[in-house]
């Protein structure tokens, strides 16, 4: 699949850290402060695209991320070394992405979330050339943390994609229609993934129902159209809510209904 710009990730890049940065085992992004929005043909995945900043983490950098190297000294030499290293590895997680190359990917973003548990309390970061970090401290974490997430799913491995996303708190998550719509369609792979549809049912229409209310049309087609997938898995190719969310799709989607194909116009 194509992903054009690089999105959050690219924004890191561009400007150093001036960023807050599917269907089983397929491949799955711009703007300027936050995770990405999704929009997708029928043949590929979603694209991430940037949202807009919101609250805190559950916690600061998970245990299992944090840098555990006695020898790491804390002078400021050192933490301007460890952002130097900070700012390599997510220009090489947005080098990754763009190629779609998600295991590389994965493995750069892991790297940053430890380095960041060295660098993100230091009282001299502000002196490192990068003045627009410290406004956007949660913005970052959670865009790490999702797009960790995101290239989990794609890889095909849900259970780590979920504990990946249990990095957020609930205030984080439901701080922004758009954002929470798009951890849902997270879980929501997931879950298909796991073979849970109807929890994966449950997931996706809470998706597709926040980005309708933020009448995000870009983003709720894509959550409907893995809402057809899941239905066409439960109800098989024929089945009620399955032509209603088809007939919710725009007339180009391979997946849309005869009616909308026909232009007729959709449902109340």
């Amino acid at each position: 699949m194509r992903t054009g710009s690089a999105g959050t990730l690219e924004n890191c890049s561009q400007k150093r850290v001036n960023t807050a940065g599917l269907a089983e085992g397929e491949p799955e992004k711009r703007e300027t402060q936050e995770i990405h929005n999704l929009s997708k043909n029928r043949d590929r995945e979603p694209q991430l695209q940037t949202l807009q900043p919101v609250n805190t983490i559950k916690h600061e950098v998970p245990e299992s991320f944090k840098s555990t190297d006695p020898d790491l000294d804390t002078d400021s030499e050192n933490d301007e070394l460890e952002i130097e290293k900070f700012n390599f590895v997510i220009s090489k997680a947005v080098e990754t992405f763009e190629l779609e190359n998600w295991g590389k990917t994965e493995e750069y973003l892991k790297a940053a979330i430890e380095i960041w548990g060295t660098v993100r309390d230091h009282p001299g970061k502000e002196g490192f050339g990068i003045p627009s970090l410290e406004p956007h401290l949660e913005n970052l974490e959670k865009v790490m943390a999702v797009s960790l997430a995101f290239s989990q799913i794609i890889q095909g491995r849900p259970n780590e994609a979920l504990q990946t996303i249990n990095l957020l708190s609930d205030e984080v998550v439901r701080a922004k229609a758009d954002f929470h719509g798009i951890i849902e369609w997270i879980i929501a792979r997931a879950y298909a993934q796991l073979g849970d549809l109807k929890e994966a049912r449950r997931r996706c229409r809470k998706a597709v129902k926040l980005t309708r209310e933020a009448n995000n049309l870009d983003l709720s087609n894509s959550f409907v159209e893995l809402m057809v997938e899941i239905l066409e898995r439960i109800e098989g190719p024929e089945g009620i809510e399955l032509e209603f969310y088809k007939s919710l799709l725009p007339p180009d989607s391979e997946g849309a209904s005869e009616e909308a194909l026909k232009g007729t116009d959709e449902p109340d």
